[in-house]
């Protein structure tokens, strides 16, 4: 348990060496990391028969990554989700950024840093990737230098560690993008939507037509994003309710009770007796049901739970800070625990 190996993917277009590093758990399990886009590719966990279940979305090939548009396992930065108008004010400069969504920015930008190789380094039980993010990469500021550290332990639980410093104030808001199914990758929308969730949270951030935040926040009772009580995701996922029939489905940012490293969200499959409780940091959580999962994936055959700071918060004044000063440290972590019934 505990060990790391390193074999060829294959190669990008452009004739770069893609890695799949294969981190071991226990009972057979492991999760898989590419180098490419530091994206968690998948992980296999035994079920309540014991056999190993595919319960992350992937690709078999390095050109399926390359031509990608869902951000599957990626590494999203500098900022995940959106940025209103693709533009911010800070310490009074305005910085444009790239428009990728409509008027809007998301994820980053069109090159974001699941499109790019990382440098990579294994210690002991833990896979660390590297990538500089130079002064204006995507139009944000500063020299931003990242570190991602992935670690599966023998109790089948993988912790993702966030790590940066810049030379300029700059915004920061980086997550895992990965596609969950816990009855299997393959089960498609029957298997995802018998998932069972419960997030700890008392309010999303509301959004507008254009899936941007409008700085208020919205409680969930009686709303059909209540999840502080577990049930199927699929029982409300056609629920008339104003936010759903914008987003067709989950696509909230839940505000997380509590601060530090908490327990967010449990997540479990009847089908494969497999859960997943995930604990973070970020004050944020966004639960996304595939809405508008792109080919060659099903809709609504698989959930994201993505640890982030509040969308578009680099413009929204009350919402938590999402700016890493110069020479300071940026640190988040998000812990993936799988267990089986």
């Amino acid at each position: 348990m505990g060990q790391i190996t390193k074999t060829l993917f294959g190669q990008t277009a452009g004739g770069e060496d893609v890695h799949v590093f294969k981190l071991e758990g226990a009972g057979g399990a492991y999760t898989e990391v590419l180098d490419y886009g530091a994206i968690w590719k998948t992980s296999l966990i035994p079920g309540k028969d014991g056999r190993l279940v595919d319960v992350c979305l992937s690709y078999d090939t390095v050109k399926g990554y390359e031509d990608d548009a869902n951000y599957i396992g990626a590494i999203i930065g500098r900022f995940a989700n959106r940025i209103k108008a693709a533009a911010f004010t800070l310490d009074g400069v305005l910085y444009n950024l790239q428009k990728n969504d409509g008027e809007h920015s998301l994820h980053g930008g069109t090159d974001g840093y699941n499109k790019r190789i990382w440098s990579h380094e294994i210690n002991d039980s833990s896979l660390k990737l590297r990538l500089r993010s130079p002064d204006g990469d995507q139009g944000y500021p500063g020299n931003l230098d990242i570190t991602v550290t992935y670690a599966f332990d023998g109790n089948n639980v993988l912790t993702i560690d966030y790590l940066a410093v810049s030379d300029k104030d700059t915004p920061i808001n980086m997550t895992n993008h990965a596609y969950f199914n816990l009855a299997g990758a393959a089960s498609g929308k029957s298997g995802a939507m018998a998932h069972t969730l419960r997030i700890d949270a008392d309010a999303i951030t509301e959004m507008d037509e254009e899936y941007i935040e409008t700085g208020r926040f919205l409680p969930v009772d009686g709303a059909p994003y209540d999840f502080r009580t577990d049930f199927a995701v699929g029982a409300r996922l056609d629920a008339d309710d104003p936010l759903m029939r914008i987003a067709c489905g989950y696509d909230f940012n839940f505000v997380v009770n509590g601060e530090g490293l908490r327990e967010a969200a449990v997540l479990a499959c009847p089908q494969s007796g497999i859960s997943l409780r995930l604990a973070i940091t970020n004050p944020g959580l966004q639960f996304y049901s595939s809405n508008m999962i792109q080919s060659p994936f099903e809709l609504h055959g698989s959930l994201c739970l993505e640890p982030q700071h509040y969308p578009n918060s680099v413009n929204v004044p009350q919402f938590p800070s999402c700016i890493l000063k110069a020479g300071e440290r940026y640190a988040q972590r998000a812990v993936y625990r799988f267990e089986r019934s």
